[in-house]
């Protein structure tokens, strides 16, 4: 038997014509009995890429509550004040303000819940809420932030040039002159999108922003966020992100440690790594962790980037770092640095770590003992490598390649190759072209190369068009074996010299 609704939602429903409010409470009590809605996609649903964000699958019931909005003509458009709401439509928004995992992401409506009952009334106001004095479209407005920055994007999309300047200009100054703990409140809330809105451009994310009085703020965010992206939570709480948009980690985790808080383990996973301009926050970040906890939060960092960030990252870590899990972890992805030219071989990369550990000898052992275990690879030197511009400075065998590949390498004038009237192909224009000839340990020649942009293309046995590895977007693949992938790999991470 199904679980009744509440009084409060009958005394909504009741504001509604009868067959609508029969569909919608049947929808909200089945609702109540399904498995949160999630992703689409995959995070790790294409090969070398990450989906950081995905639409979220609705359910029959979710499905079901969004046909009622429609026909109910409920807004949609930009988000206006909830007083604007018709009271049809107030009933509505009232019924899915405590149901997390509704997306009705064509309504104007908020987000999430949290969001819903802020923006009517339902829960205290947040920094994002309070009422500002604002110049749009040359008149006086006083509006909710949130209102604000929505009237002025949508006043900035309808002009170009001074007056969309103008508009941006606005957007800024009602963002800068917030305090500290303002900002950091509200500038949350616009990662989030909760009313919808990313508010404005604000340059790169700069630590010494975040204030040492957010404490508070810095813990309730720290676990709304570990809720809203626990395994099975409603994908549509988190607006469909496999992860939180930067920089809010750095916004939560750095509130935390200048706030005086205890970061409690369920929060490590928030503590961001990074090196570059980032290092010294990262490692304030890191330093309010013990050490086998602030371990496993670097390899948790170093494992959510792609490849050559990881590897360049982590080895900057293990100079400040040094443990065996950083180090076992390095291995591991130095193993298929060779899926990419973007990476170092291992061979070269791994040496490099154990040089820089000298002051550790277990750990230089440990690697030893590793990189002791690699498999011998078939040797292979580069004979010449070179940017060509015209086919007459391709081998016959480079020649026969590029006839293939160049007629989908596309150029100002289009296809670098293309079929002639009599079916022999023609070729333009060959800048952004390198060529290679790779030979074996007994110095004969054993693979020849093409690639454009430096980053696609193919290599082939010496004056044949037998295929052994193609090169798409910087990602290597090979067909025989990895023992030889990984040594042409190191060989075609040389680039030809420039001749500039």
């Amino acid at each position: 038997m199904a679980t009744p609704l509440p009084d409060h939602d009958e005394l909504h429903l009741a504001a509604l014509p009868l067959p609508l409010a029969e569909r919608l409470r049947a929808a909200l009590i089945a609702l109540a009995d399904e498995a949160p809605a999630q992703p689409a996609i995959a995070p790790d649903a294409y090969p070398g890429l990450k989906v950081t964000r995905a639409p979220v699958v609705a359910s029959d019931a979710a499905d079901t509550i969004e046909q009622v909005f429609a026909e109910a003509g409920y807004p949609e458009g930009a988000l206006d004040l909830a007083s604007a709401l018709a009271p049809v439509h107030r009933a509505l928004a009232e019924l899915v303000a405590n149901r997390p995992g509704l997306e009705l992401s064509q309504f104007a409506i908020p987000s999430t819940s949290s969001g819903r009952r802020r923006w009517l009334g339902l829960a205290p106001p947040g920094a994002i809420e309070r009422d500002v004095d604002f110049t749009v479209r040359g008149a006086a407005r006083r509006a909710p932030l949130w209102r604000a920055l929505i009237e002025l994007e949508l006043a900035a999309e309808e002009h170009d040039g001074d007056d969309e300047e103008a508009c941006e200009a606005e957007a800024q100054r009602l963002v800068a002159a917030l305090t500290p703990p303002d900002w950091i409140a509200v500038k949350a809330d616009l990662l989030l999108e909760v009313y919808r809105s990313t508010g404005p451009r604000d340059g790169d994310f700069d630590p010494a922003r975040v204030p040492a009085d957010v404490g508070p703020w810095a813990a309730a965010m720290a676990e709304r966020l570990t809720e809203q992206h626990a395994p099975g939570a409603p994908a549509s709480e988190r607006g469909g992100h496999s992860e939180p948009p930067y920089p809010l980690t750095w916004m939560v985790f750095l509130g935390l440690v200048r706030g005086g808080v205890s970061v409690e383990p369920r929060w490590d996973w928030l503590c961001p790594v990074a090196g570059g301009a980032l290092e010294a926050a990262s490692d304030e970040c890191l330093g309010a962790l013990p050490a086998a906890r602030r371990d496993a939060a670097i390899v948790r960092g170093l494992a959510a980037m792609f490849p050559r960030d990881a590897l360049r990252t982590g080895a900057a870590m293990l100079a400040r770092y040094p443990s065996l899990a950083l180090v076992d972890h390095l291995i591991a992805r130095a193993a298929t640095a060779h899926g990419s030219l973007l990476c170092p071989p291992r061979r070269a990369y791994l040496p490099g770590l154990a040089a820089a550990l000298a002051a550790h000898p277990a750990l230089v052992a440990h690697l030893d003992a590793h990189l002791a275990t690699l498999p011998a690879l078939p040797v292979l030197r580069m004979r010449s490598a070179r940017y060509i511009h015209t086919v007459d400075e391709l081998t016959p065998g480079q020649r026969t390649m590029l006839a293939v590949l160049g007629q989908g390498w596309e150029g100002d004038d289009g296809p670098l190759v293309s079929e002639g009237d009599d079916g022999t192909p023609v070729f333009g224009a060959l800048d952004y072209v390198s060529a290679f000839e790779i030979e074996d340990g007994a110095g004969d020649s054993a693979f020849e190369a093409l690639l454009y942009m430096d980053e696609d293309g193919a290599v082939c046995v010496t004056d044949t068009t037998n295929s052994v590895m193609y090169a798409s977007q910087m990602s290597l693949s090979c067909n025989r074996g990895d023992e030889l992938h990984e040594a042409l790999h190191a060989v075609l991470r040389q680039r030809p010299p420039r001749a500039d």
